[in-house]
């Protein structure tokens, strides 16, 4: 079962309001930016849901709060929304995670995105959308370039230092 709420100015949404539709697997929600996405508890409890779009949406954050109730969640878009960063942990909790697309924010290249960077990479996840991959906002010196520079960086005591040209990503 597929659902498209996507554009209709919704602002809640009940976690439980998928919870008895077991053969539920896809919902889509881009494009409501006034949905409100928590992050101190979880947004949806869902035994089936394996694939959620919240993008377009003005999400600021999200913890592993928001996800702990969909753990078959194989596929997440939060494309374009306002995201600084991910915690790795929140892909920890979704094991059978294979797409996670994050193009379109203002992510933080530091070393906490490094080591979301490689869970992915080590897990095969997908983060790209179309060939599209995340691109930095910060720090100034990577800025518009896309998220594998982190690749090409070393992080001491919390602080990421960039190597060798970072303009050149292949």
């Amino acid at each position: 079962m597929y659902i498209y709420l996507g554009g209709n100015k919704l602002q809640y949404l009940h976690p439980n309001a998928f919870l008895w539709l077991p053969n539920l697997i896809h919902i889509s929600l881009h494009n409501n930016p006034g949905l409100q996405i928590p992050t101190d508890c979880n947004f949806m409890n869902s035994r089936s849901l394996s694939s959620l779009d919240i993008s377009r949406r003005n999400v600021i954050s999200v913890s592993v709060e928001t996800f702990a109730k969909v753990s078959s969640l194989e596929w997440l878009d939060l494309r374009h929304n306002n995201l600084r960063t991910v915690d790795i942990n929140i892909l920890r909790a979704l094991p059978k995670l294979s797409t996670l697309y994050l193009y379109g924010n203002r992510v933080q290249c530091d070393c906490q995105l490094q080591k979301v960077w490689r869970y992915c990479e080590d897990r095969n996840i997908q983060a790209g959308f179309r060939g599209k991959e995340p691109k930095c906002d910060t720090p100034s010196e990577v800025k518009g370039i896309e998220w594998v520079v982190v690749e090409k960086s070393q992080c001491l005591v919390s602080n990421i230092n960039f190597y060798r040209d970072y303009n050149n990503t292949s």
